[in-house]
C-alpha cells in the first residue's frame, strides 16, 4: 500500500492555477511540493482545462497523470488511488509557494483529518437584518477564528464522509467547505503554516505574493 497519495485539484473553469510566477505555473509549484511528500502525486480535474497538456509539458511535469472526474475512467483511476493509501493530502496550487515540509507537517497531524490555517488579519463582523437593510451589528475577536489554506490531510475514514456528503465531485471544492463538512463528523487538527501558505485569487495577488516572497528573501539574506 503506497502510505501517501498527493493530490493537486483544478477545476475546469480556473485558468489560474496555469498563470506564471517567476516563469511557472502556479499549479507546477504545489505538484512538485507534494512530490517532495510523497513520490505518488495526481492532479484531478473537474473537466478538459484548456492549455493543461502544454502547462505540464512546459514545466516539466509530463509524468504526471490527470484524473477528469467527469469521466468514468477517470473517477475509476482515482478510486484505484486512494484504494493503495492510507492517507491522502490535498493540495491546493493557489497556494503555490506553500514548502514542503509545512505539507509533511500537516500530514503527520491527520489522525482523521488535518488542515494549513493561517490567522485572521481582516476585522471580522456581524451583521443583522433590518427593514431598510442589513446593518452591521458586532465587531467579533478575529484571534478566535482561523483562514483555512493548505494542505488538507485526511485518512480513508475521512475520504469516506465527503464522498457520501459531498458527492464524487468533492475533490474540486473548495478546502474550507471540506474541512466545515468534515467538523461534523471526526475531530480536524488544525495545523499553523507560514504566511507563504497565502492563497491567491487573482493575478493581482500573485504579483504581490512574488513581492512578499522578493522581500523574505532579502530579509532571509541580511
Amino acid at each position: 500500500m503506497t502510505a501517501v497519495l498527493g493530490v493537486v485539484p483544478i477545476s475546469a473553469r480556473d485558468q489560474l492555477v496555469l498563470a506564471q510566477l517567476r516563469g511557472r505555473s502556479l499549479l507546477a509549484y504545489a505538484v512538485k511540493s507534494a512530490l517532495e511528500v510523497t513520490d505518488d502525486v495526481v492532479i484531478v480535474s473537474s473537466g478538459a482545462v484548456a492549455g493543461l497538456d502544454n502547462a505540464l509539458a512546459s514545466d516539466g511535469l509530463t509524468r504526471i497523470s490527470v484524473r477528469r472526474l467527469d469521466t468514468a475512467t477517470g473517477t475509476e483511476l482515482l478510486a484505484a488511488d486512494c484504494a493503495r493509501a492510507s492517507h491522502v493530502v490535498v493540495h491546493d496550487p493557489k497556494c503555490p509557494l506553500l514548502p514542503a515540509t509545512e505539507i509533511a507537517r500537516v500530514l503527520i497531524a491527520a489522525a482523521t483529518a488535518a488542515v494549513g490555517v493561517r490567522p485572521v488579519t481582516d476585522t471580522v463582523k456581524t451583521l443583522a437584518a433590518r427593514p431598510s437593510g442589513p446593518r452591521v451589528s458586532a465587531t467579533l475577536d478575529r484571534n478566535d477564528y482561523r483562514a483555512v489554506c493548505s494542505p488538507l490531510a485526511l485518512s480513508a475514514g475521512s475520504i469516506a464522509i465527503l464522498a457520501a456528503e459531498v458527492g464524487a465531485q468533492w475533490w474540486t471544492t473548495p478546502l474550507w467547505r471540506l474541512v466545515e463538512t468534515l467538523r461534523h463528523h471526526v475531530g480536524v487538527e488544525l495545523v499553523g503554516v507560514s504566511s507563504l501558505a497565502r492563497r491567491v485569487e487573482d493575478e493581482d495577488a500573485i504579483w504581490l505574493l512574488e513581492c512578499f516572497d522578493d522581500v523574505r528573501r532579502m530579509v532571509r539574506e541580511t
